[in-house]
């Protein structure tokens, strides 16, 4: 299993050049921080959707094309692919699927990882380009013949799982990764193939994927850094948009299949920097549901070392996971100085989970991180309203600028107060010309 990042960085699948290509809309150059935004108003916390099911599932007929390719691809054995094509599927989903009664998912994959190819002989192994990243988890190569692949070579670490089940949760988080692309198009990395190296004690996985190249492709951390070392800073327009596209990207998966990403840091979020087209990857500690035929919903964990086997799964956690992370190391560094975008982040922050310093917090490792109910705001359609309602302020001129805050409320208080202190200074100043007159008219007297 690769060795997850839980850390700022570019992304794996990435090379590591920089590109300076600058975006000039949405942002400023960079000037001298601001005061603190004063409190924008509060927003109104939508129901959140049921997480349980899918909410517009995608129908039995595609899932089981998107099966029968995946079968395909798994085995060339046409008595194989018979047999986990029977009832719908069922021994297939069956052996990759979480064990709703035992609490945890098959500790055996044997009967379908013995049917993965061997990379030794494969076209695979033909195409083995030069190397373009390397690192704890593995290698990534160019591909020979097609630039727009490559090949991610995932390392067995011994010390951390068995060969087994290495291969076992590699196999599941590929087919997670396949079964999204196909019901969800354009949404996650597309896979071409994938083949296995069993050696002695050593053992790799070798998985050709969709290449997502810089330029213009890179993941949304490593995206901010570059504007800001370009002494731009990110106002809410440029914010909101990409904050939007990846509610977007969100809401249609898990819409279609239930997807909780459960690691949804920046640096698993794919930015175009031309069309702002949003791209997720890195699928280890995904969940998904497919539909079964009779019965319950089949649910697919990808492997998941910190995650309690029965931790409740929450919608919530993956927007809750981004926003942290984004305010960890872009507002509470004060690299972010736009006021709007920070009374956004206080605002879409609920209080139950305001608190957590780190994204490490953010893992909902026993179901209770996001258990309160006022994380609801969290879901993407109600961040997408919330973002949508922060729009309308700006343009009733509410929220004002981009850099001051300035409510209707308290501009008509400013206006009252200000008529009030002009008042009291014309009674101040009448009673001193009285006061005057009087003493002169005295000082004549005499």
């Amino acid at each position: 299993m690769v060795k997850r990042r839980t850390q700022k960085g570019s992304a794996i699948e990435q090379e590591s050049a920089t590109n300076q290509d600058s975006v000039d809309s949405g942002l400023d150059t960079v000037s001298r921080p601001e005061s603190a935004p004063a409190p924008a108003p509060a927003l109104t916390v939508p129901t959140a959707p049921t997480v349980s099911t899918p909410t517009n599932p995608i129908s039995i007929a595609i899932r089981d094309r998107v099966l029968t390719n995946f079968v395909k691809r798994l085995t060339a054995d046409p008595v194989v692919i018979t047999t986990l094509s029977e009832n719908g599927f069922s021994k297939l989903l069956s052996a990759l699927s979480y064990d709703t009664v035992l609490k945890k998912n098959p500790t055996d994959l044997y009967d379908l990882t013995q049917h993965v190819q061997n990379f030794q002989g494969s076209a695979l192994q033909a195409n083995i380009g030069d190397i373009i990243k390397e690192g704890g988890f593995g290698k990534i190569y160019k591909h020979k013949t097609d630039p727009t692949r490559i090949i991610k070579q995932i390392t067995f670490e011994p010390d951390e799982q068995t060969k087994q089940d290495f291969f076992n949760n590699a196999l599941r988080e590929v087919f997670i990764q396949f079964y999204l692309y196909n019901t969800t198009l354009g949404n996650v990395p597309q896979i071409y193939s994938f083949a296995k190296e069993d050696v002695s004690v050593l053992g790799y996985f070798y998985i050709e994927m969709q290449y997502l190249q810089n330029p213009p492709w890179m993941d949304i951390y490593d995206y901010f850094d570059e504007l800001l070392s370009q002494g731009k800073k990110i106002n809410f327009d440029r914010f909101s948009e990409i904050l939007l596209n990846v509610c977007t990207v969100l809401n249609t998966l898990e819409e279609k299949t239930s997807f909780v990403h459960r690691d949804f840091k920046l640096n698993n979020i794919m930015i175009n920097k031309q069309t702002f087209k949003i791209i997720i990857i890195d699928f280890g500690y995904t969940t998904i549901r497919i539909p079964n035929i009779s019965g319950e919903d089949y649910i697919i964990n990808s492997y998941q070392p910190a995650y309690k086997p029965d931790a409740p799964v929450r919608f919530q956690q993956d927007l809750g996971m981004f926003l942290i992370f984004f305010r960890q190391y872009y507002i509470n560094t004060g690299y972010i100085q736009d006021r709007i975008v920070r009374s956004f982040m206080n605002n879409i922050i609920p209080a139950s989970i305001r608190t957590l310093s780190s994204f490490r917090q953010a893992y909902n490792v026993n179901g209770s991180v996001f258990a309160s109910y006022n994380t609801e705001i969290l879901t993407p359609k109600n961040v997408i309203n919330a973002i949508n309602e922060f729009k309308r302020l700006i343009q009733e001129g509410v929220l004002r600028g981009g850099s001051a805050l300035i409510t209707n409320q308290s501009q008509t208080a400013r206006r009252d107060g200000s008529e009030r202190r002009n008042g009291k200074r014309r009674s101040r100043t009448i009673k001193r010309s009285r006061m005057m007159k009087k003493s002169r008219r005295r000082s004549h007297k005499k």
